[in-house]
């Protein structure tokens, strides 16, 4: 019989012009007539901020090996909530472990350890083509930052984390469309792998069961996903 245990998880998107002509024997119809020019501008304005909006598309979800018009995604592990997601429309990362972003790259708050006010923050930072290459943060316990890089698909390839500089890495490897291996590195501990078993997937290609096993070790644990999707 196999045991199904839980790890812990590993722990990281952004005018118009218009004249209006005067008839000075006819002055009502030449202010309606720029009255009417006006709301033309101003509607042409609304319209251009905001399919300039629209148009921005991000990929936060990627750094969650993530695919597909993502909105939310709870993580498990051996049956456990491990960790929340929710993005919005434009696949921006809006709520991450009880932290609500918003729109925003960086959010703060203050905090009290033995009667002295700390300030936090944590937020992120994105490439040129908005996918998440760092995620960091200030707190009680120091800074810390996760460096992602990416393959040319947009699959996650691996990061970095940095913590009171004490480096660790991982690298992914990829079998048939899914995360298969998981290399990780530090500076205190020797290399540990993990590899991977997806049981269950979605049309989008993500998984929602999989299974893994560490090194060599023939005991498995379980890695569950909900995910829901906006509709397009």
């Amino acid at each position: 019989m196999k045991n199904y245990k839980s790890l812990s998880a590993w722990c990281l998107l952004m005018i118009a012009c218009a004249m209006a002509s005067c008839n000075s024997k006819a002055p009502e119809a030449a202010a309606t007539s720029a009255a009417a020019d006006s709301t033309s501008v101003t509607d042409s304005v609304t319209a251009s901020a905001t399919k300039e909006d629209t148009a921005v598309v991000y990929h936060d979800a990627a750094a969650w090996d993530l695919k597909g018009p993502v909105e939310s995604v709870t993580i498990y592990f051996g049956g456990e909530v491990s960790q929340r997601l929710r993005f919005d429309e434009h696949g921006r990362i809006v709520f991450l472990d009880g932290k609500e972003f918003n729109g925003k790259d960086k959010i703060s708050s203050v905090v009290k350890e033995n009667g002295v006010e700390i300030v936090t923050e944590e937020g992120f930072k994105r490439d040129s083509k908005n996918y998440i290459v760092e995620h960091y943060g200030t707190g009680i316990d120091g800074d810390w930052s996760i460096t992602n890089t990416y393959n040319a698909d947009g699959t996650l390839k691996g990061w970095v984390s940095d913590e009171e500089h004490e480096a660790n890495t991982a690298d992914y490897h990829y079998k048939d469309g899914f995360l298969h291996e998981e290399v990780f590195n530090s500076g205190s501990d020797a290399e540990t792998k993990r590899t991977y078993r997806v049981e269950k997937a979605d049309k989008y290609g993500n998984w929602t069961v999989r299974l893994y096993v560490v090194d060599d070790d023939d005991e498995e644990y379980l890695e569950e996903r909900k995910i829901t999707y906006y509709k397009k």
